[in-house]
């Protein structure tokens, strides 16, 4: 049976103490086998932190939203400023400017690095 490389790094270097079936990149990095970036995990929390780690990817997207001419260095920040100003839900927001569709919010022109 073919095994990759992150699992066998796991089965020599990290204590499964739990049993758990499967082995995670803590850093999402599938390149980074290295025996401090595997833990084993369940199938459930593999899906669950590959959501989060797309997420975390997703915030650190380089975005400027001009008004005055300032840019916002992350998705999260320029989200985060246009709830306050603008009394909307951080979320919300959030969702918007991560369309990649989206060239205009709140009256703002929207321009990605």
């Amino acid at each position: 049976k073919n095994k990759r490389v992150h699992r066998l790094v796991a089965e020599a270097y990290v204590p499964n103490i739990h049993g758990y079936p499967y082995v995670d990149h803590i850093d999402g990095n599938k390149l980074n086998c290295h025996k401090d970036n595997v833990r084993w995990c369940t199938h459930e929390q593999n899906c669950q932190w590959a959501v989060e780690q797309r997420e975390e990817d997703a915030d650190r997207v380089p975005i400027e939203i001009y008004l005055d001419n300032t840019p916002f260095p992350s998705i999260r920040s320029a989200a985060r400023w246009l709830s306050q100003t603008y009394g909307k839900n951080f979320d919300t927001v959030k969702r918007e400017l991560r369309r990649t569709t989206r060239i205009t919010i709140y009256g703002h022109k929207i321009t990605r690095k």
